[in-house]
This record gives C-alpha cells, sequence and structure tokens, in this order.
C-alpha cells in the first residue's frame, strides 16, 4: 500500500515527532511512503537522518505546486493520503483527489492562537473544521 504524508507545518515538535515514527513503522511494514513537507523542512532531514526508505518532495504552499503535487499523487497511484494540521488539510482540499484522505488534528487552533484575537481564533477553528469535514475520514 502506498501513502502520502503531508506536513506543511512551520515547526518541528510533537506532531512531526509522532509523524516520524509512523512513516518509519508504516515502511517497516512492507509499505510505500511519499512525504510532501515544506522545502528543506526539519521534517525532511530527520526522515533522512534516520534512513526511513521513503520519496521526500519539497513543496510549497502555492497554486503551481498544488497542480504539480496533485499530477505526481495520482501518477504515483496513492491508496491514502495522511493529512497533518491546517496547512497540510488545505492543501489537500486544494488538490481535490479522488483519494481517500486521513486528516489529524494535533492540537486545538482556539488554544494555540490564544494570544491572537478571537475573531483569528475562530477563523481557525473554522478552517480545522472545514478541512475534516472534506476528508473522507477525519480523526482528532
Amino acid at each position: 500500500m502506498k501513502c502520502a504524508f503531508i506536513d506543511l507545518g512551520k515547526h518541528f515538535g510533537g506532531a512531526e515527532n509522532y509523524l516520524l515514527v509512523l512513516i518509519e513503522r508504516w515502511v517497516a511494514a512492507g509499505n510505500e511512503a511519499v512525504v510532501l513537507t515544506k522545502k528543506k523542512s526539519k521534517l525532511e532531514q530527520a526522515i533522512m537522518d534516520s534512513q526511513i526508505r521513503a520519496e521526500i518532495h519539497g513543496v510549497d504552499f502555492s497554486y503551481s505546486d498544488v497542480k504539480r503535487t496533485r499530477k505526481l499523487l495520482l501518477r504515483e497511484k496513492i491508496d491514502v493520503i495522511d493529512v497533518n494540521g491546517i496547512n497540510s488539510g488545505l492543501f489537500a482540499v486544494l488538490m481535490n483527489l479522488p483519494i481517500r484522505r486521513v486528516t489529524t488534528v494535533h492540537s486545538n487552533a482556539d488554544i494555540d492562537r490564544a494570544d491572537k484575537p478571537r475573531l483569528v481564533r475562530k477563523a481557525f477553528v473554522a478552517l480545522e473544521n472545514y478541512c475534516l469535514h472534506r476528508s473522507k475520514m477525519g480523526l482528532e
């Protein structure tokens, strides 16, 4: 089975450590992994350092990368997409692929942005909910 793991977050923390273990176990079980992460990210470096056999693609959150990545995932015959976080969720929604998605929200946008105005916090919560709703299978 072939899975595309998407993490376009800015930081390397608990979610990325979890994802690193998940990818490692996925590949160890005989599956294939395609990882989409920000170009030159800490996640990309961690995967290379751990010598996990995964195909890594650096992407930006741009229209051209959405189109390019959509074509890539269709060509690679991906069975499932594992989406992590709001940025990754929106990227997956914009690709509009006929592939089952599992969306994991590793945090609470309302709490994570407690220092932001209430309207901003609510907008991020709405984006989280939208991504979960558009996912074929949502996990929280």
